[in-house]
């Protein structure tokens, strides 16, 4: 089984458009960061933590079709050498599988609890793209 993809990011960055979604990360990095999904909680502790820098007040978490990335997708070592997703350019609105809206609650992040395939997860995320 493929492990599902994950990318977190603000509303606001999303092109209103229908363009591909390009990051900042790409003229950084080079590339879109991505988590797994038990990744999910240390990446938003450590990008996305409103005691630390000035976050949105959403967060936008999309689950990403990974047989349609997998041609610009690494899987590379990062923080702690663990290993995580990159992907190598835009992401375009078709290669969103779901996406769900994230919120603050007493300072932390309220994620989806999520099962081994997407009809397991409570609560469902919304199809298509944002």
């Amino acid at each position: 089984m493929t492990e599902r993809i994950f990318h977190i990011m603000e509303p606001s960055q999303w092109p209103k458009d229908g363009s591909p979604h390009t990051p900042h990360s790409l003229d950084l990095d080079g590339f879109l960061h991505a988590s797994f999904s038990h990744q999910l909680e240390s990446t938003l502790a450590l990008h996305f933590d409103p005691c630390l820098r000035e976050t949105a007040d959403d967060l936008w978490l999309l689950e990403l079709d990974s047989a349609a990335i997998a041609q610009d997708l690494r899987v590379e070592a990062s923080r702690g050498d663990e290993s995580f997703p990159h992907l190598y350019r835009a992401l375009h609105t078709h290669e969103v599988l779901r996406w769900w809206v994230l919120t603050l609650s007493q300072g932390l992040w309220t994620l989806p609890r999520f099962g081994e395939s997407s009809e397991e997860d409570e609560p469902s995320g919304t199809p298509d793209a944002p």
